[in-house]
């Protein structure tokens, strides 16, 4: 499903979250941040910068932001607690 297109996928069953992503190359607004909540997509990742509005609203909605990711690093702007290191 595209993040402008309506959302039309029922709720999933009830247990543990499904381990989704939304993965950017584009800043992450507070619009993306508000669909994410929406659809129940707790991580977003972006090669650039978030705006501010977004690192608040992730901040206070409890989703997890990345930017500046690359192969070997990012910054995590809300919630690194989440990320797990790779034990390779």
């Amino acid at each position: 499903m595209a993040l402008g297109e309506p959302d039309a996928e029922p709720p999933g069953p009830p247990g543990p979250p499904p381990r989704r992503a939304i993965v950017t190359t584009g800043r992450v607004s507070s619009e993306m941040i508000q669909k994410a909540r929406r659809i129940g997509v707790p991580l977003v990742v972006s090669r650039t910068s978030p705006t501010a509005r977004s690192i608040d609203l992730a901040e206070r909605w409890g989703l997890t932001l990345v930017g500046y990711a690359r192969r070997d690093r990012f910054v995590a702007y809300a919630h690194p607690e989440r990320i797990v290191p790779d034990p390779r």
